[in-house]
């Protein structure tokens, strides 16, 4: 049964995120759409896919994109089973997005290159004429790049060897023309569709005023990068092509929440630790984290990784009303 799949789960999710209007502003209207790599996320896709995409759809009109494990599908799963009406997953393997559109009907798979603009463009055209509109978009696009980092006991021979002889500039620059120029474009692909989403509130759709006359939504459009918790890290292991990266996007969306406000379209970014998914159950498989002294160099305070309900309950928090005050928000957990 889905999250919202009964009246009762409803109530209990209404009572623990304090939301009145749980079911519908997330089942309403909301018309989502969310992108996806599968490079961080997933790791056995990361080689084979470098710009999956997904997305959702809202209740009435929702779209979203993404791939069928990992964080974005995660995000995915929660938006439909919390009543979008439709779910648009923008990836490049069919078998892929087939599976995740067999897992729920109101998913709807669209192909998809983050790193084209005709691409791009060819999915927004999709979703113009089938829906008109979003609410929602969440940029979750994203490969890991070169895995070559610094090390503390490497004399300069050996880190010059590693870090410039063995990392080519082409592998390098790849994972910010992912990272960063992928998520950016595709927040820029969808701006008159998040745009029409803020006139369809206008006319009582999702994220209706609050006041009968008002010109402002309750629940503004919004876009969601996923960012990474490695943007803000200067630990040796953290590989400076994909740390760089989600640095990078990390600013883009505060420059971008600032000055897409004056259209009423917010941005905001996640910024996660570890979660399970493919590309990271190495790490998850290879770490004891419940035993990790505090002077472990990658110490996590909880002693554990991330979990489902915890990036299920996160996009919800921010897709609904209770998240609506969100602007240039980078939340890191």
């Amino acid at each position: 049964m889905g999250l919202l799949g009964s009246t009762r789960r409803a109530e209990k999710l209404r009572e623990f995120y304090g939301l009145e209007r749980t079911r519908k502003v997330i089942a309403a209207d909301l018309l989502a759409h969310v992108t996806r790599d599968t490079v961080l996320q997933d790791k056995g896709l990361l080689r084979k896919e470098k710009n999956g995409r997904k997305g959702y759809s809202d209740p009435k009109q929702k779209s979203t994109k993404m791939e069928p494990s990992g964080i974005g599908f995660m995000m995915a799963k929660a938006l439909a089973r919390a009543g979008a009406k439709q779910v648009y997953i923008l990836g490049r393997r069919q078998s892929a997005l087939g599976k995740a559109m067999v897992a729920h009907s109101n998913i709807a798979p669209l192909p998809c290159e983050v790193t084209s603009k005709e691409s791009l463009q060819s999915a927004v055209d999709v979703i113009s004429k089938e829906t008109g509109f979003i609410n929602l978009l969440i940029a979750n696009s994203g490969i890991y790049g070169p895995p070559k980092s610094f090390a503390a006991n490497d004399s300069i021979q050996d880190l010059r060897k590693r870090l410039f002889e063995e990392v080519s500039m082409e592998s390098f620059t790849e994972t910010f023309h992912v990272n960063v120029t992928g998520a950016y474009f595709t927040l820029l692909a969808f701006l008159e569709l998040l745009d029409a989403g803020n006139k369809k509130a206008l006319e009582g759709g999702y994220g209706a005023p609050a006041k009968l006359g008002s010109k402002v939504p309750t629940i503004q459009s919004q876009v969601i990068i996923t960012s990474s918790v490695s943007g803000f890290s200067r630990d040796k292991n953290s590989c400076p092509a994909y740390a760089g990266s989600k640095a990078a996007i990390t600013h883009l969306v505060k420059h971008a929440s600032t000055n897409l406000a004056v259209h009423g379209i917010r941005v905001n970014a996640l910024a996660p630790g570890i979660f399970p998914s493919e590309i990271a159950d190495i790490v998850i498989n290879s770490r004891d984290v419940e035993n990790e002294p505090p002077g472990h160099p990658s110490f996590i305070p909880a002693r554990r990784f991330g979990r489902e309900e915890e990036m299920t309950g996160t996009i919800l928090y921010l897709a609904s009303i209770a998240g609506s005050y969100c602007n240039g928000l980078i939340l890191n957990f």
